[in-house]
């Protein structure tokens, strides 16, 4: 197993509270993670990757 990463992905609302969280392992090359947002209402999210090497924050937009 060739580790690129390790850390938490987390779904937050605006107000910042972290609605899901998930450990995860990244590997070198492309990695495909789901997050279950069926149960989230329409609005604006941001996901937040916390990793031994990275950090990073985006956000985006869930509708149905």
């Amino acid at each position: 197993m060739n580790v690129d990463d390790i850390g938490t992905l987390q779904i937050v609302s605006t107000d910042g509270k972290v609605l899901i969280e998930k450990p995860i392992t990244l590997l070198k090359g492309d990695n495909a993670i789901q997050l279950p947002t069926s149960q989230l209402a329409n609005g604006l999210y941001f996901i937040r990757w916390n990793g031994l090497s990275s950090n990073w924050t985006s956000s985006f937009v869930k509708t149905n």
